[in-house]
């Protein structure tokens, strides 16, 4: 989905859970070709109007960037390889593996070339073999009671590094929107910042809820009333996406998101005893010793 598809479907969500039907009525980023701006404007009769400003929320700091990486370089592998093998083999890289400058074609022909010629004498289950001229590890499953198959996977962050790098790259967007969504809102509009999340594999509605509470002690957010999440997805040809209120008015949240959630301020005790484990558990309270996972 585009962003405009998640504010039209937003809208929706938005006129689901209170009386008032609002219209998008202009798309001002695109007709501002001067400076930034938001990204929709919407009226419903006897209300202020709503501005709207849209970003995506990267799960770790660089991941849109290397995920776009991962889809040009490594689906190509995939896709070469797919029918190659008489058992099942999923080979595993890590974050980050190809930087800028990275001659890419040589190394995947490098590991092409030394699957095909090694992959059969692989023990099955999991190993690390070392193959010349790759310049990072990499990992091999070998499954033979599986169908024959070949996929290429990244290897997931640890919870703690995902923890702090959700919480930087949301105060980044936060601070950043804030700013876009002044002007509308010193003009007396209601504003809203909706962020978009696509990592299913990462991340569930909990944890960016949790960031997005660590996100509050960091981030400046006075020009913005109402904050919504959008869980974006692709399955096969299905293209959807799911909103939940993250901060609103409490008939809102109560109409936008389950009641197992717990979310708003009626259970502010609750999380504010959760964040403060995790908190110690993760024994890094001095952010600005943080070394991002890109840079290691």
């Amino acid at each position: 989905m585009n962003h405009k598809d998640v504010i039209r479907s937003l809208i929706q969500k938005i006129n689901a859970c209170q009386p008032h039907q609002y219209q998008i009525t202009r798309w001002p980023d695109e007709e501002n070709s001067q400076t930034r701006d938001i990204d929709a404007y919407a009226h419903a009769p006897l209300v202020v109007p709503l501005a709207i400003k849209h970003t995506r929320v990267e799960s770790f700091i660089g991941q849109l960037e290397d995920n776009a990486r991962f889809g040009d370089h490594y689906g190509q592998l995939e896709a070469e390889l797919k029918h190659a093998f008489s058992y099942h083999l999923t080979l595993s890289l890590p974050l980050f593996a190809f930087q800028k400058g990275t001659k890419w074609a040589a190394i995947k022909n490098t590991i092409r070339g030394w699957l095909l010629a090694n992959a059969s004498s692989l023990p099955e289950g999991h190993s690390c073999p070392l193959i010349r001229a790759v310049p990072f590890d990499v990992g091999i499953d070998r499954d033979n009671q599986l169908p024959n198959s070949f996929f290429v996977a990244r290897r997931a962050p640890s919870d703690e590094d995902i923890q702090i790098e959700l919480m930087l790259t949301m105060t980044a967007a936060l601070n950043d929107k804030n700013d876009q969504l002044k002007k509308y809102r010193v003009d007396g509009a209601r504003t809203a910042l909706v962020l978009e999340s696509s990592d299913i594999a990462l991340m569930s509605p909990a944890r960016l809820y949790k960031a997005f509470l660590e996100t509050q002690k960091h981030a400046t957010t006075s020009n913005i009333d109402e904050f919504w999440l959008a869980r974006s997805y692709v399955f096969g040809s299905e293209v959807g996406c799911h909103f939940y209120c993250l901060f609103g008015p409490q008939i809102i949240m109560d109409c936008a998101n389950p009641p197992n959630f717990m979310w708003g301020p009626r259970h502010v005790e609750y999380w504010t005893q959760v964040l403060d484990e995790e908190r110690l558990g993760r024994g890094l309270d001095e952010l600005n010793l943080y070394v991002p996972m890109y840079r290691r």
